[in-house]
């Protein structure tokens, strides 16, 4: 009698937790369709595979397997081509005993193409490793500020064109940052990668931010 009311509470706690699930995602896309429409772009709530193959220097897209977009908001916005999305992907670990696992990651992303081509350049933040890999020589980009240079890592292929785009203006925005992204470009895009799921506002922000960044390009930095 035990062991059923054990299962029965089990099955029950498994379906009230994806009745709350559905609500949850229902919401959101209600939420972003709506952010989508106001700015008259287009909305696709439907899982979108290929942005890791389209953009594979984006560090952020490459994590884990099974990598798909989804809550995908796209259309021209001013004067850039805009790509807001949901992105998740999966790690594998084992346990102690042998045991393997999956997890599921999220996280939100905003691109924006500008008419004028870019290069290839990162900015996040500096983390354990990065100091790990600096004490045997592989060591990033430093700048004048050593606050910034000190909470950032930067690399870039062609480091004279960092410095452009890394200003004294920009470098402020970047330290001032809230919630805290990490930045990447190719040739084509900016790519703004949160560390959560962003709502509307959060995507509204992200949106604006990335538009300063690539505003603070100084004319004789841009390529047509």
């Amino acid at each position: 009698m035990e062991i059923f009311l054990v299962i029965t509470a089990f099955i029950a706690l498994a379906v009230i937790s994806g009745i709350v699930s559905h609500r949850k995602k229902q919401a959101r896309i209600t939420e972003l369709s709506a952010w989508a429409r106001s700015r008259e772009l287009q909305f696709q709530a439907d899982e979108v595979h290929g942005f890791d193959d389209d953009h594979p220097r984006f560090e952020c897209l490459q994590q884990g397997n099974n990598r798909y977009a989804f809550n995908v908001v796209s259309g021209k916005r001013g004067e850039h081509f805009l790509i807001a999305f949901d992105y998740h992907y999966e790690t594998e670990s084992t346990d102690s005993d042998g045991k393997s696992s999956t997890s599921h990651h999220y996280f939100s992303a905003l691109m924006l193409q500008p008419r004028h081509r870019l290069k290839p350049l990162v900015i996040r933040r500096e983390g354990f490793f990065d100091k790990l890999k600096a004490g045997f020589g592989f060591k990033d980009i430093n700048f004048e500020s050593a606050e910034f240079s000190k909470k950032f890592y930067v690399t870039a292929p062609d480091k004279r064109w960092a410095y452009e785009v890394i200003n004294t203006r920009t470098m402020q925005l970047i330290l001032d940052q809230i919630p805290k992204y990490q930045i990447e470009f190719d040739h084509e895009v900016i790519c703004i990668a949160a560390e959560d799921e962003l709502d509307a506002f959060g995507f509204e922000q992200a949106y604006l931010f990335a538009s300063q960044i690539l505003d603070g390009i100084p004319e004789f930095a841009r390529q047509d």
